[in-house]
């Protein structure tokens, strides 16, 4: 899908003054998405035409945040309606920077139609399910696909956008009934376990258990900043929650069943610590100071992403990570 943010770690070499160039903002796409049908426990779970009946309410209230945001006004005010976390700390950080930057970014208008839905029968609580399906920005684009992951905090209340990445929907699995979809303990367990492989992999290049594909190798790669100015280390652990982000049972690991496994959505936070070759303190861009409000000098300074991963285990295969996506955002402190 069409991102709203710069790229995982464009700020590493502009974010230090080490460099004699300005940061200049970029101009991106937006996001879209689906469902929410109203009732109380017990609930019967999102279906394909319930997510698609809903899905022009959210591409609006998407559509609409987002052109505030990261507009000439950069007002954040109704991003919260629309998006949860991640997606509201990424787009956050994005309107901040534009901001500090005194840039703009206008959104494209996205279609989005669920093909296939991944979610059990609800409960009364917060709920967490994947969909996935086609979207396109203009009618000259081709068509593109995505997997999303929605989050609500109560039945009645609508669907809201926590995240996006594109895929390939030959990629994805066939859901299961919404009988047998739910999570077990068992099921909840290999998703952890598998989530703590991919974060060892991000810090050490070093897999084991899982496939792990292009997309997570280039995110992987993108660690390696180490130069004759910089050098960096990173640590990689799953997101850390916020005050406002919801109880959603497993988060911020989302694994269901699927027709013939499993599919797990998992959100994950790199935090890279940068220090000087030469061990000299780190001054920051004024800019930079400004969006971080920080203005010290220091001997290491650390940077936050976080990074978006899918996961499909098909029968006794391998685990495979079929997409990952990373992106600058505020760190705890900040967020």
């Amino acid at each position: 899908m069409p991102r709203t943010r710069p790229a995982a770690l464009v700020l590493i070499p502009i974010l230090l003054a080490v460099t004699a160039c300005d940061p200049s903002p970029g101009s991106t796409d937006a996001v879209s998405n689906s469902a929410s049908p109203t009732s109380a426990a017990p609930v019967a779970a999102l279906t394909r035409a319930a997510a698609r009946a809903d899905a022009k309410r959210l591409d609006a209230a998407v559509q609409t945040a987002y052109t505030a945001a990261l507009g000439s006004q950069h007002d954040r005010s109704k991003l919260a309606a629309a998006l949860a976390s991640p997606e509201l700390d990424r787009i956050t950080f994005f309107s901040r920077y534009l901001q500090e930057a005194k840039g703009t970014s206008t959104p494209r208008t996205i279609t989005y139609r669920p093909e296939r839905v991944y979610s059990p029968l609800a409960d009364s609580g917060p709920q967490a399910v994947i969909t996935a399906g086609t979207g396109r920005t203009f009618a000259e684009v081709p068509t593109a696909t995505h997997a999303q992951l929605l989050v609500r905090s109560a039945p009645n209340q609508p669907w809201r956008l926590a995240g996006s990445m594109g895929i390939t929907l030959d990629r994805l699995p066939e859901p299961a009934p919404p009988e047998t979809s739910a999570p077990s303990a068992a099921d909840r367990a290999w998703a952890d376990a598998l989530v703590d492989k991919v974060a060892d992999y991000l810090d050490t290049g070093k897999a084991s258990g899982f496939a792990v594909g292009w997309t997570l190798e280039q995110v992987q790669q993108k660690t390696k900043i180490d130069s004759t100015l910089v050098r960096g280390t990173t640590h990689t652990t799953v997101w850390s929650k916020g005050a406002a982000d919801l109880q959603v049972p497993g988060w911020p690991v989302t694994v269901l069943r699927t027709a013939q496994g499993r599919i797990a959505y998992a959100v994950l936070q790199r935090r890279t610590d940068i220090r000087r070759a030469d061990g000299s303190l780190l001054p920051l861009q004024p800019i930079f100071q400004r969006l971080f409000r920080d203005r010290s000098r220091r001997a290491t300074r650390s940077l936050y992403e976080v990074i978006e991963v899918l996961i499909t285990r098909t029968g006794s295969e391998k685990p495979q990570v079929i997409v990952a996506e990373a992106a600058d955002v505020f760190g705890p402190a900040l967020r």
